[in-house]
């Protein structure tokens, strides 16, 4: 295994766009990852490994250095990230395998349980003054009668006829300190957080993968947030879990804040072999295409490894005649993203490549192989008045050999930067388009 990068990294061109490697690859303390299976980058820069391995989420900065506890900006409480308990007996460690954040920096994380767990990095950062144990509800339909109710039961059952009068705040130290740490979102074991059509065996299910919804507009959002979750289970499906409002919490700065639990929302993708369909899922992701909000998922099932679908239509977004679509092509498919103009990202995890794709599913080019100028002579024969000509032309070929990663199960793009879990080599490996020259790669900026 390599121990580090070489000195002229690969690169990969299609047209006049090349990818350049950045070196050093992560970590740089020649500390190696122990199972990196998934990557989920937040808007501040900050960049999440689920290490099933090490039983942790491990977060590095911009720079690649490992931040365990608190970084120089002050953000702090990452070492939550790592050993956390089981739901509900809390007898057990979760070892993560999908993560993914959203805008309000809730970090969700599956370990291919029916439990979601979250964490919100901005609660932690900022600090927690005190939590509403309860709240005193005005009726808008009768004259505003008030009534007091307990958080428990505010979320259970939405008040959707109440408007929040007065919360009752506690600042007790279990209470604030239940929700800093990670906490169940999610479980199939709540009925309450189903509904009629989850289906007769909840108990079962298996997430594996989670995205998150991304509003364009968070100040004025259509809806609070969801999030999205391959169901690995015999259901083979994606399911679609909707935010319901849990805690109000006062931060140290004195603005309140929102944290929320999820409930079923509807069954976004059923099983099946066709396009559009699922088949033994692997990965999700969310992402807006010109102003069309698109899930991608990729699977080890038969038949097609990546799909990419509309949620406004619900209707399968690529043509079957697309590259991407070509039976075969892709092997092992662990993961599938897509950046802000659409260019879809999939591992091709059993040929250790990483395709890029256009929106409609052209292949674009490889991430991470090395070029191999190749010298080779074929022979052009021609036929004149009855004569066999042949000629001899000597040239040269461009191959891509993988010779980089070693059974990459992740990537996730940002600003340019390809993010590669590099699992069977223990690391994250990263690409930059050349031709993003103003691309910051040091600490993240606030």
């Amino acid at each position: 295994m390599p121990t580090g990068p070489r000195d002229v990294g690969s690169t990969l061109s299609t047209g006049d766009t090349v990818y350049t490697r950045i070196k050093p690859d992560w970590p740089e303390d020649n500390r190696m990852l122990q199972n990196p299976r998934d990557i989920t980058i937040n808007r501040d820069g900050y960049i999440f490994v689920a290490e099933a391995g090490a039983n942790q989420v491990t977060v590095f900065n911009k720079s690649g250095k490992v931040i365990e506890f608190e970084d120089a900006f002050g953000n702090k409480n990452f070492n939550e990230l790592a050993n956390i308990q089981t739901y509900p007996d809390h007898n057990g460690i979760v070892q993560p395998i999908g993560v993914a954040i959203d805008a309000r920096m809730n970090l969700f994380i599956v370990d291919s349980s029916n439990t979601v767990y979250v964490w919100n990095q901005y609660i932690n950062n900022v600090g927690v003054d005190s939590v509403a144990t309860g709240f005193i509800l005005a009726d808008t339909s009768n004259n505003g009668q008030t009534i007091t109710v307990s958080a428990d039961d505010y979320w259970r059952s939405g008040y959707s006829n109440y408007v929040i009068q007065q919360p009752i705040w506690s600042a007790n130290s279990d209470s604030i300190e239940s929700v800093m740490k990670p906490r169940m979102f999610f479980t199939t074991q709540l009925p309450e957080m189903l509904r009629d059509n989850y289906g007769s065996a909840p108990e079962v299910s298996r997430f594996n993968a989670v995205a998150s919804y991304e509003p364009q507009n968070i100040l004025a959002p259509a809806r609070d947030g969801s999030i999205y979750l391959t169901d690995a289970s015999f259901y083979s499906r994606i399911i679609r879990v909707d935010y319901r409002k849990y805690r109000l919490v006062k931060l140290g700065t004195g603005n309140t804040f929102w944290l929320y639990r999820g409930r079923f929302r509807s069954i976004v993708a059923v099983s099946g072999l066709g396009a559009g369909t699922v088949n033994d899922p692997t990965s999700v992701a969310f992402g807006y295409f010109e102003q069309d909000p698109k899930l991608y998922f990729s699977q080890t099932g038969e038949n097609f490894e990546a799909h990419k679908i509309s949620l406004s239509t619900g209707d399968f977004d690529l043509a079957q005649s697309a590259d991407m679509m070509q039976l075969g092509r892709l092997q092992d498919v662990q993961d599938i993203t897509a950046d802000d103009a659409g260019h879809m990202f999939v591992t091709n995890t059993a040929n250790n490549v990483i395709e890029e794709f256009n929106p409609d599913g052209k292949f674009l080019r490889y991430v991470a192989t090395s070029e191999l100028v190749v010298d080779t002579t074929w022979y052009d024969t021609t036929y004149v008045n009855g004569s066999q000509n042949i000629t001899r032309v000597d040239t040269s070929v461009v191959r891509h050999i993988a010779d980089v990663l070693n059974t990459p199960k992740s990537v996730a793009v940002s600003d340019g930067v390809v993010y590669i879990a590099d699992t069977g080599n223990h690391r994250i490996v990263r690409y930059k388009l050349s031709t993003d020259v103003d691309i910051n790669l040091g600490q993240p900026q606030y």
